[in-house]
């Protein structure tokens, strides 16, 4: 039922006006660790007398079609942060320079007897509850993503350790084999 909602209060603002926000967190995380990201849309407007709200962040990370996941924060009115901070986990899975792509749309209900201001753009379900929604524009965060093993550095030396310890075998094996 609440993702039903969501469709639902997601299409009907998607015509609406968009709006800023500005995404924070690690620039430089490292492949396969949780980081957590500030998402914080600019000054939703909100109205005066909504019961609650949901807020539905869609995060992608951009050249990875599979890389989608939503995040929803939702309750009554009286628990939307004051901050107007948003936080979500994020795992880069690939090295190499990535771009995280944040999107959201607020949506805050009212109850059936609240009338909204003149020229106030509003929605009303089925069941006659009346909707605000506010859609943002996405916003992306250029990162670089590095591996916990620097497997460029590693590698050689890793081969060098080999060699040498070879090295040092096959001098063994000769010494031993020689007569006395």
């Amino acid at each position: 039922m609440r993702k039903i909602l969501g469709a639902l209060a997601i299409s009907a603002t998607l015509a609406s006006p968009a709006m800023a926000a500005t995404i924070s967190g690690e620039i430089n995380p490292i492949a396969g660790q949780t980081y957590t990201y500030l998402y914080s849309p600019d000054a939703p407007p909100l109205i005066p007398g909504f019961v609650s709200f949901t807020m539905d962040i869609e995060v992608q990370e951009v050249g990875d079609p599979g890389g989608v996941e939503w995040f929803s924060f939702a309750g009554p009115a009286a628990t939307y942060p004051a901050s107007n901070e948003f936080a979500f986990d994020w795992i880069f899975d690939v090295t190499g320079p990535a771009v995280l792509s944040v999107r959201s749309v607020l949506t805050t209900f009212f109850g059936t007897e609240f009338s909204f201001p003149e020229g106030t753009e509003f929605f009303e379900k089925e069941d006659g509850t009346l909707f605000s929604g506010r859609n943002y524009d996405p916003i992306p965060l250029t990162v670089s993503v590095t591996s916990v093993v620097p497997i460029g550095g590693t590698l050689p030396l890793m081969l060098s350790a080999l060699g040498l310890m070879g090295w040092a075998a096959r001098r063994r094996a000769r010494q031993g084999a020689l007569p006395a």
